[in-house]
């Protein structure tokens, strides 16, 4: 033991020769001010830079705009038309006056399955008796459908 006793009072001798650093006699301590600071810097150029990059895309693709101006309405009398005199070689047709459909009707194909006769009109499956844009269907043949509305018959015909 005297050994160690010896030793001890060797490192204090020197020790009071020698002077104390606290930095190395202290444990290590939290990170500082300084380094948290860095933290937030780095924090702050990264969302810069994501804004940046953002800004970048967006305009290479721009948007339209949610909000678009209505012209001003004018009041205005409307312009009479003129109608020249049709020369003698073309003659005037009235227009035909039929029942009037809200959209086109297209008749896509026509089909029977055993005795039953369906038609594929505007991407809808009809059969006699079906209602489409207001029309009873009353034939389907394969030369095409015939539809009443308004008490007048209309033919549409298949394309060939």
């Amino acid at each position: 033991m005297s050994i160690i006793y010896e030793a001890l009072k060797k490192a204090e001798a020197q020790g009071a020769k020698q002077p104390i650093n606290d930095k190395l006699m202290t444990p290590k301590a939290r990170p500082g001010m300084r380094m948290i600071l860095v933290y937030i810097l780095v924090i702050i150029a990264a969302i810069f830079m994501m804004n940046l990059f953002y800004k970048l895309i967006s305009t290479s693709h721009p948007a339209k705009p949610a909000i678009q101006s209505v012209p001003p309405k004018v009041n205005a009398a409307p312009l009479p038309i003129q109608v020249k005199n049709p020369s003698p070689e073309v003659p005037v047709v009235p227009e035909a006056q039929g029942p009037v459909f809200t959209r086109r009707l297209d008749l896509n194909g026509v089909f029977y399955s055993g005795s039953e006769a369906y038609a594929l009109m505007n991407n809808q499956i009809i059969k006699v008796g079906d209602i489409i844009e207001g029309a009873i269907v009353k034939r389907i043949s394969l030369e095409g459908v015939e539809l009443e509305k308004d008490g007048q018959l209309v033919q549409i015909p298949t394309s060939k």
